[in-house]
């Protein structure tokens, strides 16, 4: 059999229904079919799920150039960006005032670190946000990630997240690709020797985070567009990964 014959790996089958979703949202937009429910939310879910699908389309440029392994930092904000989207699809006024809330306390270790550096980070603007009183939100304990994944019920998620989270931040896990230890001689390494194949598991989160992604994005949508694109989706996604969630 030749290499044209042969049918498409899991791999191959997941990007291109990575592929095939991003047509259809970029068809949609060109159509002028998407718009949202609500002015104060759309546009936030609109910029959030663009960044999960460019965050995508650099995870596949990493891949196809052997870089799989470095994908771990950009799949970790993926996730979180997925994981609030669908909070924000759940909970949309909430998460709004939530975002807030932190974008306040953010800005506020911002200033401080700034002013510790020795620099200048303050506008009349800047001051009357961060005296601003916000109102008391239920869900603002949500800005802890494994809280939001596990308020909509995706602790799958969240366990990915955190396994991101480890190996993409200074630790012995992130040193320990890179060198191999037989108590009597230490051989250090140029490339990584992770578990399993890293190329896979980017490329399926690509798909499955997008997914997830365009879900939230067409429960706040006015037309929802996107339904029979997801189904298609998840219909790759199940037949390639029988354990996905």
């Amino acid at each position: 059999m030749s290499t044209s014959d042969a049918k498409p790996n899991a791999r191959q089958r997941q990007d291109a229904a990575w592929v095939e979703l991003t047509a259809s949202i970029e068809t949609a937009v060109a159509d002028d079919k998407l718009a949202g429910r609500s002015h104060a939310v759309f546009p936030i879910a609109w910029g959030w799920h663009r960044t999960v699908t460019r965050q995508g389309q650099a995870c596949r440029v990493l891949v196809a150039n052997d870089l799989a392994y470095e994908t771990t930092t950009i799949r970790r904000s993926m996730l979180e960006h997925t994981i609030y989207l669908l909070l924000l699809a759940a909970e949309p006024d909430a998460t709004i005032d939530m975002l807030n809330t932190r974008h306040q306390y953010l800005t506020r270790q911002q200033k401080a670190a700034t002013a510790a550096a020795g620099w200048e980070y303050d506008t009349p603007e800047l001051t009357a946000f961060l005296e601003a009183q916000l109102p008391n939100n239920p869900l603002n304990h949500l800005g802890q990630v494994p809280r939001a994944a596990s308020h909509v019920g995706r602790q799958g998620l969240s366990a990915a997240w955190t396994s991101d989270s480890r190996n993409s931040h200074p630790g012995v896990v992130s040193a320990r690709m890179f060198y191999e230890d037989d108590e009597s001689h230490i051989e250090l390494l140029h490339e990584p020797v992770p578990v399993g194949d890293p190329g896979d598991l980017a490329i399926c989160m690509n798909l499955m985070c997008l997914l997830d992604a365009t879900d939230a994005l067409n429960q706040l949508s006015a037309t929802q567009p996107f339904t029979a694109d997801i189904a298609r989706g998840l219909r790759v996604l199940k037949a390639t990964t029988p354990r996905s969630n």
